[in-house]
Order: C-alpha cells, then structure tokens, then sequence
C-alpha cells in the first residue's frame, strides 16, 4: 500500500519537473505565437488618412479647355454675352487631390464696374469647389481679368480669367478696290444683305441699269482711290454677332457720286463674326448708253444754194411759217417817203413783230380760205425742212 503511493507521488513529480521545461518544438501551420516580451514595432510607412497633408495645396481650373481652344493651366480663356452671368468655377485641393472643405477663396477684377460685378468671397464645397459669378451689363464691352487666390495660402498659386465681354472688334470684312480703267478717280463700296433662303439680291439684282431702290444696303463707304479699302467690324454688320455668319452681295461703283460710270460686284460673300474676310472687287468702265430723250436741230445754209435759187426758197419758207413778216419786209424793202418813216417807226418802237403775228393770222386765215384742204399744213413741214428740221 505504502510502496503504490510512493509511486504515485514520484509520477506526479516527474510531470512538474516536465512542466517547467521549455518548449522548442515548432508551432503547426495556422497556430498563433504571441512575445509579450517584445512586441512587434507599428507600421508607420502607411498614410494616415485622418492626418493634414504634408504637401501645398493647390487651386486647379474646373474647365480643362478655354474658349480659345487652349488648356487651362495658370490662365484660361472665357466669353460672355453683355448682360448675362458667368460662372467661374475652380477647385481647392489638397496634395494628395483631395478637395478642401470650407476653404475661403478670394475672386478679384480688372473689370469697370459699369461693364461688371463679381462676388469676391467664396467658400468651397465639401469637394473643394468655388464657384465666382461674374455678373456683365448690356454695354460691357473688351477683355477683363479675374483672379482667384486662396486666403491666407498663398502656395496654392493665383489663377486668371480672361474673360472676354461680347464679341472682339475685329474688321470682319475689308473691300479693296482694283480699277483697270482710266477715267474714274472715286469709287464707293456698297454691300448688300442677301437673304437665307432666296440668296438675293444677287449681282444682277444691283447691275445699275436695272438697281431696284429697295434693295436693302447697307451704307455705302467712300470716297475711295483706286487700290484703296473700306472695312467694316463685326459690329457695324447688323445683325452678324447673333446670326454667326451672313452672306453679301459687295458692288463697288464709280465715280463716288453722281452718274455710274464704272462697276464691279460678287455676290454670295461669307462674312463671320470671328474671321477677318479681305475681298478684291475688280471694276470696269461701264458701255455708253444710247437710250434716252435727245433733242436734235438742223438748220439749213440758204447761203450755199445757187443766187437765183436762195431767195426763192427763203420766200416760200417764209411764206407758210411767218407770212406776216414777209410781207412787211416786202413792203418796206425799198420803201421811200411816207412809207419810209412807217417802216422806220415800226422797228424803233419795236410793233413789227406783234403787227407780223395779226398779220399771219389774216394770211394764214385767207389761205385756208382759198386753197385746197391741207395746203398751209404741208407748206408749213415744207418749210420747217427747208429752214429748221426737230425730232
């Protein structure tokens, strides 16, 4: 009995002893192993998202592109129409790309306040977005600048709009003259409105022997010299800032003022609002015209007919257009005495005439009388083309 509890307790001494052994048999796979002496060192190398960036921070344009087809980088290019908004969007980041929230951005302009306004203070979005308004008038006019910084970091950089105010003045259309004659000095360039659909006018709407008055033009420009241009803006051209692109008839005339004597013209001309257009008219002197109301006279020289002839066709002449006065020349031809001092009378107190016209009257009167019907008619044409001939 005493020898199995002697064994036992020497069993049980044994596995102690065992237990205070140390293990160095390996762990099978999966099996956790712990150092609570040495814990291992934490891994710094990874960002600690909840940390502020330890690079600058940066503004970025929202628009990749400007309206001038250029990238926007530092400086972008915008247009606006007088009288509306533009936006003006950027972002607020942090190094890592991250937008800042609640960051303050600060918009400034060149711009007169008579042309536009801007909201100067602008707070971003939880993604880092401001957005400025720049708010133009009808009569805003040129290019303005608008700068954006952020306040109070000035490593985030400063970017500028351009931002153009309507439409740039430029001469949308130049007109030169090119005459190859010899006889005009002055020229005027007209232009011509053609319509959409019709395409009209058209050159042989404005020929000048055919120029319908309502035609609508434009006022003309000149004088001109040959080789000398007239231009017009993209403002002057009514209508062209809204309609983009307009077509033109362009007739050049000569001289300036006055009577068309040289012309030249094209029609379906396209002018842009944006493009400079430059166009040649070539302009030749115009054929005479024939058509028209002319009056002519012819006189006939008695003095080169025959002596015994001359003085009979003067009489018969003178017989069916003023017989009153020839026979008072007659009468007084070689009149003497009495007669004499008449006929002298007559011419200084200046009666001759008014006495020949009564006396064509009775004579005229007493030949319709005594001669055939149309006898005074055809001596009088008779006359008028042996003494003076109109048509």
């Amino acid at each position: 009995m005493n020898a199995r509890v002697m064994i036992v307790v020497a069993v049980f001494a044994v596995c102690a002893a065992c237990s205070e052994t140390t293990d160095t048999t390996t762990p099978g796979p999966g099996t956790p192993t712990t150092d609570t002496a040495n814990p291992p060192t934490p891994d710094t190398t990874s960002p600690d998202t909840h940390t502020e960036p330890t690079g600058p921070n940066k503004l970025w344009f929202s628009n990749t592109t400007g309206t001038d087809g250029q990238a926007c980088v530092t400086t972008c290019a915008m247009k606006v129409i007088p009288g509306q908004a533009l936006q003006l969007p950027v972002f607020y980041r942090d190094s890592l790309g991250n937008g800042i929230d609640k960051g303050t951005l600060l918009y400034k302009t060149t711009a007169d306040p008579t042309m536009a306004t801007l909201g100067e203070v602008i707070t971003t979005s939880n993604q880092g977005l401001g957005v400025g308004t720049l708010n133009t008038t009808a009569i805003a006019d040129g290019v303005v600048q608008v700068t954006v910084q952020a306040m109070n970091d000035a490593g985030a950089g400063l970017l500028t709009f351009n931002v153009q105010l309507g439409e740039t003045t430029i001469n949308a259309l130049s007109v030169t003259v090119n005459y190859t004659g010899a006889t005009l000095a002055t020229f005027e360039a007209r232009l011509f409105l053609q319509n959409g659909a019709t395409q009209k006018p058209t050159c042989g709407d404005v020929d000048p022997d055919h120029l319908n008055p309502t035609q609508p033009t434009i006022a003309g420009k000149g004088p001109l010299g040959n080789a000398e241009t007239a231009t017009w803006t993209n403002k002057e051209l009514a209508g062209l800032l809204a309609a983009g692109t307009q077509l033109y008839t362009i007739q050049v005339v000569g001289p300036a003022t006055g009577g068309i004597k040289g012309e030249g013209c094209l029609d379906g001309i396209p002018v842009k609002m944006d493009e400079e257009r430059e166009v040649v008219i070539d302009v030749h002197d115009l054929p005479l015209k024939y058509q028209g109301n002319y009056g002519l006279t012819t006189y006939m020289d008695q003095s080169v007919l025959p002596i015994s002839l001359g003085p009979v066709i003067s009489v018969l002449a003178d017989l069916f257009t003023s017989p009153g006065n020839l026979v008072l020349d007659l009468v007084c031809a070689n009149a003497s005495g009495g007669l004499n001092t008449v006929c002298s009378a007559l011419d200084t107190l200046g009666v001759k005439a008014i006495l020949a016209q009564n006396l064509d009257a009775e004579i005229f009167g007493l030949m319709n009388d005594t001669l055939p019907d149309g006898t005074v008619v055809t001596g009088q044409t008779i006359a008028s083309l042996l003494k003076e001939l109109r048509f």
